[in-house]
């Protein structure tokens, strides 16, 4: 998912909890509303405070493995590159990754010296 298509989701759901009394509302209104917020600088993070994530993790004998573990924290460093703290900080995309295929593809991907 994009940032503009999860930034469209994060409006369109607030819409609808908090102003959905307001059903008049056009359509496209989270489109229109993401990209003013995008083109104002606005990041949005990769995921959320509780979501499951899908970390590269090491045993004892320096083995990587896959492991799912709960979002505790998220914080920014640089031009829109995401810390993602669960048991430890995790860099977004690069030991962090929404799906447990994507985690296994990057695993992979590091075995072969890619």
């Amino acid at each position: 998912m994009t940032e503009r298509e999860r930034l469209i989701q994060i409006l369109d759901d607030a819409k609808i909890k908090a102003l959905g009394t307001l059903g008049s509302m056009n359509e496209g209104f989270g489109a229109w509303y993401a990209d003013r917020l995008l083109e104002a600088g606005v990041i949005v993070p990769p995921c959320k405070v509780g979501d499951t994530v899908y970390c590269i993790r090491y045993d004892k004998a320096r083995n990587p493995f896959v492991k799912a573990l709960e979002v505790r924290t998220i914080t920014t460093f640089g031009i829109n590159k995401f810390l993602v703290f669960t048991t430890k900080d995790d860099t977004w995309g690069t030991m962090a990754f929404a799906t447990e295929e994507e985690a296994e593809k990057a695993l992979k991907e590091r075995s072969e010296g890619k």
